[in-house]
């Protein structure tokens, strides 16, 4: 399930399937940094089109580098900043460096695919 990022914000949304009890792991928000990773493409290759319209792209998690855990868990409704660091092209891949401000820092490998 998506999480709703809009301006490298999100409000961690209520019945998410990776929150539990009211809470989210922390490790669980893996996924927001891969979420937010994956804009940053679509941002990229946005641009790079110089305004013309962009075929769609699959991307997928491939490795996760490293990552420092901040705080162990993250209640429901809380409003998070994200920020996202293009760390490395290297061919159909690209590494990030994700930091949920005062949650996690992660550095990840995403593998863009071929035109969905």
């Amino acid at each position: 399930m998506r999480f709703p990022l809009f301006d490298g914000r999100v409000r961690l949304p209520e019945g998410h399937p990776m929150s539990e009890g009211g809470v989210f792991p922390a490790l669980a928000l893996v996924e927001l940094a891969a979420q937010a990773a994956g804009h940053a493409v679509a941002e990229a290759l946005a641009a790079a089109a110089d305004g013309t319209e962009v075929a769609a792209h699959g991307g997928m998690l491939v490795e996760i580098e490293s990552a420092t855990i901040l705080r162990a868990a993250v209640p429901v409704g809380e409003v998070l900043t994200v920020d996202v660091r293009l760390d490395r092209v290297m061919g159909a891949l690209r590494r990030y460096r994700v930091r949920i401000d005062g949650v996690l820092e992660v550095g990840l490998t995403l593998r863009i695919g071929a035109a969905a």
